[in-house]
Order: structure tokens, then sequence, then C-alpha cells
């Protein structure tokens, strides 16, 4: 069946909205309109193919059949039985035979009716054929972007065309027809901000963008989704920066190094060469302030920093990979004040046992596991999330990973605390994921939090990362 965990939230809203709407429309059988053909496709449903009924219910017997992977002319949709939290419904035309099918059982994606409507050119039944946006004309080769800029990437996803938005809101747009990108579109990235989460993996970075293949639709916001850019959800393009509040739509004061007092979110780096710097991740350019392991770390288990470090208070989100698992708690040891105004803390793939047992997280005193539990008890409003990968899993020979370092010498002392302390501290694990990798795929999450965007159900997805493992001490 299909997983439609994005799709039955959207409309469940929407259905809620529109209820007595909808079920006038749903009652009413349309008068047949013309055939579109639209780029949905019958999917999830097991190989087993979908009915197609009289009525946009299932009360009546099937009068039809698609299968698999099919592809109807489609009349109209409108609004009837829930199935699976998904109202919608098509009329369609399939091997002479009309009828509806649940939306449920396709692959189409939308928010609202207009939506539907623009993306793939399917009107609401009974409703007056709407005016689309324009269909595209051939596009003229890219005009030369401004300033040099090279962050010039093509559009997927938006054959039936995306509105521009005003800001990194999906529903915030003038619905302006031929004002935003087409498939196969070149556009520059002028810059880009966090902001409302879209699509199947709730990405939820945002950039402000000029069309060079349509220079007459302008700038405008566009979800990271439609941009052919390689990157996991909710992570910027490489050397794409933080928009400034003078960009229009961008949220107020920035987020990038350059906003000072308004920085968010920390990132200690442990000691490294330049080629053991993981290579998919900017050097000293993680979180809004970046700290380099000279700056922090006088070497062996000193807690205190060679220089003394000041964050702004504005910071909320401390986070270290590999060695600087330390730094985020020495902070906490330094700063004891700071405790109710860090609300975060990232471990990416902090080590196994054997690298662990008899090191500074072992020997410090107070104990890392006695600063962690200590924090999470006294700021209910603190995480701790662990990103884990290969090394830190401490596979058993039978090949289960067994999390032993985590466990002895940073989980110890919450065993005892109350559920609710204990569940807000929360390991995402990726099986076997290399320790570089653990950092190169998700490291954008240290911004986006500091922005107050946690993951979703606790642990980031990536494509070029094994789903998610998650649980709590």
């Amino acid at each position: 069946m299909k997983a439609n965990g994005k799709r039955s939230r959207r409309l469940h809203l929407l259905y809620e909205g529109l209820g007595a709407l909808a079920l006038v429309l749903c009652l009413a059988m349309p008068a047949r309109a013309s055939a579109v053909s639209a780029p949905i496709h019958i999917a999830n449903t097991g190989g087993e193919g979908v009915f197609i009924r009289p009525d946009p219910n299932t009360s009546r017997p099937a009068i039809g059949w698609m299968p698999e992977g099919a592809s109807p002319d489609f009349h109209c949709f409108v609004w009837g039985q829930n199935i699976n939290g998904v109202p919608i419904w098509f009329n369609v035309t399939y091997n002479g035979v009309t009828g509806y099918y649940a939306s449920y059982y396709d692959d189409s994606s939308y928010h609202s009716n207009e939506e539907l409507t623009a993306k793939y050119g399917v009107p609401l039944c009974g409703s007056p054929t709407p005016t689309p946006a324009p269909t595209p004309t051939p596009a003229p080769a890219p005009a030369s972007p401004s300033g040099g800029s090279t962050l010039i990437y093509g559009i997927v996803d938006a054959n039936g065309g995306v509105y521009f938005r005003n800001s990194p809101s999906w529903g915030d747009t003038s619905k302006t027809p031929g004002v935003g990108v087409y498939t196969g579109d070149q556009v520059q990235l002028i810059c880009g901000a966090f902001g409302e989460a879209y699509g199947p993996y709730a990405n939820r970075w945002w950039s402000y963008v000029q069309n060079l293949s349509r220079p007459s639709a302008g700038r405008g916001w566009v979800n990271a989704h439609f941009i052919s850019d390689g990157m996991p959800a909710s992570q910027p393009s490489p050397g794409e920066t933080t928009c400034p509040a003078t960009v229009p739509g961008a949220p107020g004061g920035g987020s990038g190094p350059s906003s000072g007092g308004g920085a968010r979110s920390a990132f200690f780096w442990p000691r490294l060469s330049p080629d053991d710097r993981p290579k998919r991740t900017p050097f000293l350019g993680v979180a809004d302030i970046d700290i380099d392991f000279p700056a922090w770390s006088s070497g062996g288990c000193n807690p205190l920093p060679p220089v003394p470090l000041a964050l702004p208070e504005s910071v909320n989100t401390l986070a270290g990979w590999s060695l600087s698992r330390l730094a985020p708690v020495y902070f906490l040891r330094n700063f004891p004040n700071r405790e109710q105004q860090i609300d975060n803390i990232i471990l990416f793939d902090p080590g196994s046992y054997s690298e662990l047992d008899g090191s500074c997280d072992d020997t410090s005193r107070p104990s890392v596991n006695s600063v962690l539990a200590d924090w999470l008890e006294s700021n209910t409003s603190a995480e701790l999330l662990v990103m884990t990968g290969a090394r830190s899993e401490d596979k058993d020979w039978h090949g289960s990973p067994k999390y032993t370092g985590l466990w002895n010498f940073y989980f110890h002392d919450l065993w005892p605390l109350e559920p609710s302390v204990r569940s807000r501290a929360i390991v995402c694990d990726y099986d076997g994921l290399l320790h570089e990798d653990v950092l190169n795929d998700f490291y954008q999450l240290v911004r986006a939090t500091g922005a107050g965007f946690r993951p979703d159900n606790g642990c980031p997805i990536s494509d070029l990362a094994p789903g998610p493992t998650r649980w709590s001490p």
C-alpha cells in the first residue's frame, strides 16, 4: 500500500476546512469533461492495481480496473470517500471505461485543490475550466547570472508548473500564471533559508531564485525539493548562503555567521588535517558559528578553553562530531548558567567503546554522564540527539548494534530518571554509515535545529543514508 504520511496530514487539514463544499461536490456526478493527459500513475497497490468505481466511494461494485503503472485519461477530480486519509478521487477513462478511482493509489502530490489543478492540469469536477499557468514554451538559453554566480541548477518535478512563493512557506503565493518554474528550467540560487516543510522528505530548505530560462518570471522562493542539486533534504546547495533579512520574504534577522548576536547554533570541530576533513561538509561552515579545535580545546582533558569562549546568548544549539563530542559537555560544565538557554545538543557519531574507554569521556569529573543527565533534567525543553553510524554502533559478533560506548559513558546516569527525561535523549542510527558520512549527510541539521526546526519524528532522512532506527535510553 501507498505510504501516505504527508498526504494524509495535508489533506486532513484541507478536508476539515472545505468539508461542506467537498460533500456537495462529491455527491454530484460531473458532466463529462475533456480528457487531460497528466503525469500521474497508479502506484503502491502492491502490484494488484486499482478498481474503477461508478461513484467516488466503494459503496457499489467496481466497473473496471487499472494495473499498477497505468496513466489513464483524466477528466476532473472530486472529494469523496476518505481512503487512508486521502479524500480525493479522480474521474478518468481507461480502456473505454469511465469512472472514479481513489487518489490514495497514485503517485500524485499536492496540498490543495488549486495546486492539484496548477500542477497536473486536472480541474475540480463541476467547476469552470480554470486558467492554469500557461503551457511552457521552449525555454530560451539561460541568461548569464549576475555577479558570475555558479549556483545554477535545473528544476525537476514541476511538469505542470510551480508558482513562486513570497516567502519560505507553501501557502504564501500570489498564484500569478507563468510566474514560477517548470521542469527543465535553469535557476540561479541567490540565497536560502529554512521554512515550512514540503515533499516526501519534509524538506525545510527554500531557495530564493532567479529563473534564467524565463526571465519574465523574475525571482521568488522555491522549495529545494524542486531543485536538482543532489543534496539531501533540508540542506542548502554547496556554497549557498543564508538570506539576510533584506531579501523579500526572508525570515527576520538572518541566521548566517554574519548575524553576530542573532546566531543560534555553534559547531565544534575536532583536530583534523585538511586531508581528513569530511569531503562533503563545508569546513567552518556547518553552523551559524563554527569553532575550530584550537579555540575550544586546551589539550588533555582540561575542560577550559585556551582563551575565553564567548557564545552569544542567542545560541540554543551546540554540536560536535567525533572527538569534538566533548565540546558541548565542556561548555555546559564551564557555563552552568546557560543550561536553560541550550535547548539542543547534537552529537554526530561520537565513537566506539574502545575509543571512549579510558579517554576524557571516561575520566572527566563531573562525568559526561552526569553533566548530560543534569542538563536534561533541569531544562525541560532540552533534547540530546545522537546521530550514530558504524563506529558508535559497537556491533557484536552477530552484527547487532550494542552501543556499548554510549551506554557506559553518555547514558548511564539517565537510567534512574523519569521516562519524560529519558525520552528527550534520542539516538538516530543509520546502520553501517561511515563515520565521516554521518556528518556529510546530516550536517545541515545543526542550523535547522538552531532555527527551531527539529527533525520530524526525531530522526532526519537522507537519500544518501540508510533509513534511521530511533531509540531512547
